[in-house]
């Protein structure tokens, strides 16, 4: 006698709180119980209610083995049940802890409890999220009212950043958004011991974004340091909410974060590309959320952005350099209807300039399948791995 199966659902699988069952009607209709229950439609009528009292049952998708409780719950005479009980508990299975298991109605409710599981951690996330979001606030605020900024309650929380990455860099705003000079450290250093005296130390800050001379607290470090590939993917969950999307973080995402965690990525860096994928997004007219798979290719575009140099060999980093680039080589304006996006491509197609155009085209490969063939094509004039004639 062989042993009887596991059980077909977790003992803690609990459908309750699920009103609505689902019912393959094909399915059904194509079963030999629902064929029999056509000469016998009262057996139609034992089995529904024995499915959805299972679905109702813990673990889900079971009943108890007692012939009363099976007769009860199927709405069924006990004195009728001994003679339809075969028919009825058709492709019922008996498991290892002697409950009766219906192997479809099992099927549906580990669907329904894997939405249930991701539901659930979702909102565990979710309520995390904003609980880190809280206390970053809070030590933002504070940062800031310790540097001379008061700001109102209801700043928003990327403003909060961008003025903590200021301070990093040296550069002070007062409550306004003005720039405070060295005057205004002084000040709150203390006026009147002398001249000279309380001034802070000057000190250049890149911060990934260019290098500024500002007026800042001394430390040992000339920028921002690189952010680690969990706070990476803290910051884009956060971002993503603030434009009132879900970022879930998969197990690929991971991976992508580790590649940015590789790169030493700050946080100027890390906003300046999420700026970029998030008008890129608008280009397309994609409102998904910016995950870090989406916003790798940006760093090179971030980096290269917060160098600043202005010079021409970087014309196509900028609106004005692209367009001037364009009048120079007698290429017609942007159409109407024409994405940003693509103009900018079609100017660097156009220059010929073979490293642009490589950089691009490698770009996109890292972005997915179908934007690599549109940039190859639009690059090349033929489809990835054919030959130009």
């Amino acid at each position: 006698m062989s042993e009887a199966p596991l059980p077909l659902t977790p003992p803690d699988c609990d459908l309750r709180d699920f009103p609505f069952m689902p019912l393959e009607i094909n399915r059904l209709r194509r079963s030999k119980s629902w064929l029999k229950a056509k000469r016998n439609p009262a057996l139609a009528f034992y089995q529904i209610n024995l499915w959805t009292a299972a679905w109702h049952d813990v673990p889900a998708g079971s009943l108890e083995d007692d012939d009363d409780v099976l007769a009860d719950l199927a709405m069924c005479d006990p004195a009728k049940w001994a003679k339809v009980r075969d028919e009825v508990m058709r492709g019922w299975v008996k498991c290892s802890d002697g409950r009766l298991y219906n192997p479809t109605v099992c099927e549906k409710a580990m669907e329904s409890w894997a939405a249930k599981v991701e539901r659930r951690e979702k909102d565990e996330h979710e309520r995390d999220r904003k609980r880190r979001e809280r206390e970053d606030r809070t030590r933002m605020f504070e940062q800031l009212k310790a540097a001379g900024q008061s700001l109102p309650w209801n700043t928003s929380t990327t403003e909060l950043r961008r003025l903590v990455t200021d301070l990093s860099r040296g550069q002070v705003r007062d409550s306004h958004g003005d720039m405070c000079g060295q005057s205004r450290l002084r000040e709150r250093e203390g006026q009147g011991e002398g001249q000279g005296q309380g001034e802070r130390e000057v000190k250049s800050y890149s911060g990934g974004v260019g290098g500024s001379t500002g007026v800042g607290p001394v430390d040992n470090s000339d920028s921002p340091p690189p952010l680690s590939a969990d706070a990476i993917g803290e910051q884009l969950v956060l971002l993503e909410a603030e434009r009132g999307r879900t970022l879930r973080l998969s197990s690929r995402a991971h991976e992508a974060l580790l590649r940015l965690e590789a790169r030493q990525v700050a946080l100027p860096v890390l906003l300046r590309a999420h700026a970029l994928a998030c008008a890129r997004r608008a280009a397309d007219g994609d409102p998904s959320a910016v995950n870090p798979g989406f916003l790798e290719p940006f760093i090179d575009e971030a980096l290269a952005l917060g160098q600043g140099s202005g010079t021409a060999a970087d014309w196509d980093e900028t609106t004005e350099g692209v367009q001037a680039k364009a009048c120079e080589l007698g290429i017609p304006p942007q159409q109407d209807g024409e994405a940003w996006f693509w103009f900018r491509l079609r100017v660097i197609r156009d220059s010929g300039e073979q490293h642009r155009i490589e950089r691009e085209v490698s770009k996109a490969e890292r972005m997915n399948p179908n934007e690599f063939e549109r940039v190859y094509r639009l690059m090349y004039g033929v489809a990835p791995g054919q030959v130009a004639a």
